[in-house]
């Protein structure tokens, strides 16, 4: 009885680890890495800069038309992306609801943790998460978010308060 729970336990452990490798391997969705400079995404275009929860320096990408279209034939309704002092933040993609769509999603990176709490499947890395939940009755909504640029505006608003503190 302990060998099988024993073996059970390395199963789910070595199965959480290679989905967590593949997910920070892909580092975002098709070509647009999390973590990347902007700028190098031609197909994205500035739509707004904002605040997003008390941070600054936050600014809106759409795609250009007639990029991102869709993906494995799926249509793409909407993809935005978030970047934070120019660094690519988050990724949501609004796509049609497809069976398909989630269970590529499986196939690439395993089976999603489904939380009844948030209607959604989570997937997890070492560098971020991604989401994927029912968004309306027709379509679905996936989100990419970087671990990383959490920790760097974590980071840049300790600075602040600092250099607030100094200023006394």
């Amino acid at each position: 009885m302990k060998n099988w729970i024993l073996l059970l336990a390395l199963t789910l452990s070595l199965t959480s680890y290679s989905q967590n490798h593949v997910l920070d391997e892909k580092n975002g969705f098709q070509d647009i890495k999390l973590n990347s400079d902007v700028s190098l995404y031609p197909g994205l275009v500035l739509k707004k800069k904002f605040v997003m929860k008390d941070v600054p320096d936050t600014e809106l990408y759409l795609a250009k038309s007639g990029f991102y279209k869709d993906v494995g034939g799926i249509k793409i309704h909407k993809l935005e992306v978030i970047v934070y002092r120019g660094i690519i933040y988050e990724i949501n993609v609004i796509a049609v609801k497809e069976p398909k769509f989630y269970k590529g999603l499986e196939k690439t990176y395993g089976e999603g943790v489904y939380s009844m709490k948030d209607n959604k499947y989570h997937w997890r890395g070492s560098k971020l998460n991604m989401e994927y939940q029912s968004h309306g009755k027709s379509k679905v909504h996936l989100k990419y978010h970087s671990l990383e640029v959490d920790t760097l505006i974590k980071k840049d608003k300790v600075k602040e308060i600092e250099g607030i503190a100094d200023d006394f």
